[in-house]
């Protein structure tokens, strides 16, 4: 149970991460419609950091290696 609800919470905290880099973009956008250029720019870099990080980072985590050599330990 205690591994169920730690596997749950790090994947919420996976879709939140992709929600925060979402929410750059919007500001993102926002920034340019206000032509504050130099906002923009670190809304934007703060957007693609963030959503490559759960791209990258999604199965190469501490936890998921855990769990995948787990797996692999029942095909035995």
């Amino acid at each position: 149970m205690k591994s169920y609800i730690k596997n749950k919470f790090i994947r919420f905290l996976e879709v939140a991460l992709a929600l925060h880099g979402f929410l750059h973009f919007f500001e993102f956008g926002i920034a340019i419609y206000e032509e504050a250029y130099i906002t923009a720019t670190f809304a934007a870099f703060g957007g693609i950091i963030m959503l490559l990080s759960v791209i990258f980072l999604d199965g190469h985590s501490h936890h998921h290696k855990h769990r995948i050599d787990d797996e692999h330990k029942h095909d035995d």
